[in-house]
């Protein structure tokens, strides 16, 4: 499982689709997988029964049905297992189950599934946390706090109305689902923005509410089987009691075990090895705990741990937040795998027309509506609400608690037609529910899968269309400011790219925004500088400040936002010769910028004698040997330039690939002055350069070199 789910993560990230889509498909597959008999010659009913250690087969006692106490259904067939005591989720080979392997058999026994999914969940939701900061609701506290309020309140109702009419047929079952739906998710939300990355504050709203609304979405949907389980007249006592016991625990619990770790992180008194292993023992405990104090209120707990800690500053979260990131991209690729493993594909097309029309509602009627209702005194833009209005994937949250309240929800049911205390009316009602709820989990993997495949195919046109997105960011994040780092970026920004600037140099922040840059003045190894920077537009990062260690440090700072491929930096100033290009520096995070031995003193040297950014661009009559041969050994090719002239592409030149410009292609260079003032025929040689190529005498003396384009 942990296999399939990876590389479902990876085909998806090759292919550019959402990886969602390729894990539910791989637990489809997956589930099919033939389920043998645990013992030769047992029923699986008996095995499963011996293996949770059921008391009443060992200690000698027949099952109620078996002792003919109530004659509601049938006898179970030999060896069966007994439905179980209250509290404990049974194991059924139901054939009408929806969460069965080949041939009516569990995949996964249910006892061990629904706490291993409800743990996974805590998990994600607790690292989603540790991404909200506090200072990003200075512009978007208004709008994230009405989508997670009446937003959420309207698609519940929305949600649960047309559930009623088109799924099911009794109106608990319609609020459960309602209710479960409010969710969207932050392992599809945030994936998703990084993938588009939105201008402005909408990428702020999208992610505060997908995380945030995990928690609300979960703790509705215990009111609302609260309200099934124990009838109309007891929920109105027991739904504001729950209420107020889940923000209590979960608000006093969660920030609680959040000021405990950050005060032993910050003594030392956890060493570093064991930071993040006690963290997750932390979230675990706390998660088990709140449950028990009240249920479902562990996942306001560690969502709430979660902020805490993103916003506290007694210690650097950064490698817990990398931890958490790796188990969270893990667990999701497990439990997605797992889960669409054990539904019968069957169950989903005996759903039949209503389910699609269901999710149409949802996304046509309920979301937008809830957007705009939700934000209607906020200052969200009309084109940011459309965007938010056509954005609401949900994910793993609404997997998991949908099948562990369908769960419990059948094993309440069938103890109900059990038990000899039973009214008729109520028996009526328990058979209602019981078949609906095997509808519950059918319908919610339908809509993830629609609404995955949907708005993970659709939001980024959707986006650009609205002018919130560019389709492919070309632009370029400087990491400095000297004159030689602004004459770069001017270059790039007179042919149309995207280029912003980090310097902590008043002067040269001031230099360059007389220049015409848009410059940020700050410190670019702060953890706080990432969050000023917008990344519209913006697709690499070029570390090229005079400091070695500096450079290193902030490419591995800008990893999470750029990725490790879009990271660049200059290699390090060598000292006393050495020849591994060491000077005492740590190992360099980025891409190595340029050309092999270009530093920072090589590209400050060139421009103090006057070298400038030129334009060249390559033919069939002047093609890249040429260019070498006027240029010499001393030009540095920065960039190349592809593509038609409306959808230009850039590509940084490094020095682990060989540069292959094509005709057609345009380089953008550093080229000293002598070259560019007077390209005359001489004996040049541009070295291994960027090509690895070595040019010899012969092929270059008697050629006039052609005049440089553009």
């Amino acid at each position: 499982m942990v296999a399939v789910g990876v590389a479902a993560q990876w085909v998806a990230w090759r292919m550019r689709l959402p990886a969602i889509l390729l894990l539910l498909a791989a637990g489809f597959l997956f589930g099919r997988v033939p389920v043998g008999d645990p013992v030769e010659g047992v029923t699986e009913g008996a095995a499963e029964a011996v293996a949770a250690g059921d008391q009443e087969l060992v200690n000698g006692e027949l099952p109620e049905n078996e002792r003919g106490e109530t004659g509601l259904i049938e006898e179970p067939a030999p060896g069966e297992a007994d439905p179980g005591d209250a509290g404990q989720v049974e194991e059924t080979d139901s054939e009408d189950s929806p969460l069965q392997g080949p041939g009516g058999g569990a995949v996964i026994p249910e006892r061990l599934l629904t706490p291993a999914v409800a743990l996974a969940v805590a998990v994600i939701l607790f690292e989603g946390g540790l991404s909200l900061k506090f200072r990003e609701l200075r512009e978007i506290g208004s709008a994230a706090l009405g989508l997670c309020t009446a937003g959420a309140a309207i698609t519940g109702v929305l949600a649960a109305v047309a559930a009623k009419f088109l799924v099911f047929d009794t109106w608990e079952l319609a609020i459960l689902a309602g209710s479960i739906f409010t969710v969207t998710g932050p392992t599809v939300i945030v994936p998703l923005l990084r993938q588009i990355r939105p201008n402005g504050r909408v990428g702020a709203v999208a992610k505060w509410e997908g995380i945030v609304i995990d928690p609300v979405g979960a703790v509705l949907a215990v009111l609302a089987f609260e309200a099934v389980v124990l009838g109309h007249g007891s929920a109105t006592v027991v739904i504001p009691l729950t209420i107020a016991k889940v923000i209590l625990i979960g608000g006093v619990l969660g920030c609680g075990l959040a000021w405990a770790l950050s005060i032993l992180f910050q003594r030392h008194w956890v060493p570093d090895y064991l930071q993040n292993p006690v963290a997750l023992g932390a979230v675990l405990l706390g998660f088990a705990a709140s449950n028990v104090l009240q249920s479902e209120s562990g996942l306001v707990t560690v969502t709430v741990m979660g902020v805490w800690m993103a916003n506290q500053e007694r210690f650097s979260i950064e490698p817990l937040v990398e931890f958490k990131e790796n188990l969270g991209v893990l667990l999701i690729s497990v439990l997605f795998v797992v889960l669409a493993g054990q539904l019968e594909p069957q169950s989903i097309l005996d759903l039949g027309w209503g389910a699609a029309a269901f999710i149409a509602f949802l996304v046509l009627i309920v979301r937008p509506a809830a957007v705009f209702l939700g934000t209607l005194f906020t200052p969200l833009t009309l084109q940011e609400k459309s965007f938010l209005s056509w954005l609401a994937p949900r994910g793993i949250v609404a997997a998991a608690v949908a099948s562990v309240f369908a769960l419990e929800l059948r094993h309440d049911a069938e103890e109900a037609l059990h038990s000899t205390d039973t009214a008729p009316a109520e028996l009526v009602r328990w058979e209602g529910l019981l078949e609906d709820s095997e509808r519950l989990v059918p319908l919610t993997f339908l809509v993830i899968s629609a609404s995955v495949a949907l708005y993970g195919l659709t939001a980024a046109p959707v986006a650009r269309r609205l002018g919130l997105a560019v389709a492919n960011p070309q632009g370029v994040l400087f990491l400095g400011g000297s004159p030689v780092v602004r004459a770069i970026a001017v270059a790039l920004q007179e042919k149309g790219f995207v280029v912003r600037l980090i310097d902590s140099n008043r002067r040269n922040v001031s230099v360059a925004r007389l220049e015409g840059l848009d410059m940020i003045h700050g410190n670019v190894l702060s953890e706080k500088i990432t969050n000023r920077v917008e990344p519209a537009g913006l697709g690499r990062v070029l570390a090229m400040t005079p400091n070695d260690e500096v450079n290193s440090l902030a490419a591995q700072n800008f990893a999470h936002l750029f990725g490790r491929s879009g990271c660049y930096q200059l290699a390090p100033q060598p000292s006393n010769g050495a020849k591994d290009g060491g000077s005492g520096a740590e190992r360099p995070h980025g891409r190595p910028l340029f050309r092999e031995g270009v530093t920072y003193k090589t590209l400050e040297d060139l421009f103090d004698r006057g070298a400038t950014v030129k334009e060249t661009r390559i033919t069939e009559a002047f093609d890249y040997p040429a260019f070498l041969r006027m240029n010499g050994a001393e030009a540095v090719v920065l960039f190349r330039l592809t593509g038609p002239p409306d959808d230009r592409r850039l590509r940084v030149n490094v020095a682990e690939l060989k540069l292959e410009p094509a005709a057609g292609d345009t380089l953008l260079s550093l080229v000293p002055p002598d070259v560019a003032e007077d390209p005359k025929p001489k004996a040049m040689s541009a070295g291994t350069g960027l090509a690895g190529e070595l040019d010899d005498d012969d092929s270059r003396m008697d050629l006039k070199p052609p005049q440089l384009g553009g």
